[in-house]
């Protein structure tokens, strides 16, 4: 029992590291555009939430917990969860990236016509 009680507080500790680790991007490079940053948080923070949840589970498994079935749907939405969130943020930097030159390049059209006339 003690046996499966120090693996059960490696994996504990492994566990809680990792996510640690993940949180430190947000830290350390904070970015200047609120929309970016949003994103740039949010995928390190899905990045926790996915490596809390799985280390969860084998910690759980090790103590004989019958927690794989619940924790895998968890991971399964959570990950879809991910995806979804990484796909609308491309798609919404990339349409504000887009527009953005588009602006650009009509106020450049316009300020050729003003000066050449």
């Amino acid at each position: 029992m003690s046996a499966q009680l120090i693996a059960a507080l490696i994996m504990f500790v492994i566990t809680a590291g990792i996510t640690s680790v993940l949180c430190m991007p947000i830290l350390a490079f904070p970015l200047k555009n609120k929309l970016v940053n949003f994103y740039w948080s949010g995928v390190w923070v899905f990045l926790m939430m996915i490596s809390a949840i799985a280390g969860a589970m084998n910690t759980l498994i090790l103590l004989d917990v019958p927690a794989e079935q619940t924790a895998t749907v968890y991971l399964s939405i959570l990950t879809l969860c991910f995806v979804i969130f990484v796909m609308f943020g491309w798609f919404r930097l990339s349409a504000r990236a887009i527009a953005t030159g588009i602006d650009r390049g009509i106020a450049k059209l316009k300020s050729r016509r003003n000066t050449s006339a």
